[in-house]
């Protein structure tokens, strides 16, 4: 999708650049006047982070793991309403063109994050399982 800076990251830096955005997001306000430019950048940022967690997810570590996990998760990356709704948050999900693929992406990343996790569970720290849980 375009050229990426992000192709140069370690996945530390990737996971930790997702993380950053979503709790950025997660905390601002509906209707803010920047809303799509933002929902654009971040969705942009997310299929990298998700694309490359598909390609090398033996490089990442529990903890980039889990926070790249809690970052889809709090923003609602490749949501949509068959999901259902999540009571036990009120972030605001970002808003994407492409759904289905968006969906389709997450659901094959989390694939792919499940069966390489489970090998290593015991190297995952209880925040870390609570963040693949979320």
């Amino acid at each position: 999708e375009g050229l990426f800076f992000g192709n140069e990251f370690k996945p530390q830096e990737l996971a930790n650049t997702g993380w950053a955005l979503a709790t950025l997001h997660s905390k601002r306000g509906e209707g803010t006047s920047t809303e799509t430019v933002e929902d654009d950048g971040i969705v942009r940022i997310l299929r990298w982070v998700a694309k490359d967690i598909m390609q090398r997810v033996d490089s990442y570590k529990p903890q980039e793991i889990s926070n790249s996990v809690w970052a889809f998760s709090t923003v609602g990356f490749g949501y949509d309403e068959s999901c259902g709704t999540n009571v036990h948050n009120d972030y605001v999900h970002v808003a994407t063109n492409d759904p289905v693929g968006d969906k389709e992406l997450v659901y094959e990343t989390l694939e792919v994050i499940a069966e390489n996790a489970l090998s290593r569970l015991h190297n995952f720290k209880a925040q870390e399982l609570n963040n693949l849980a979320w």
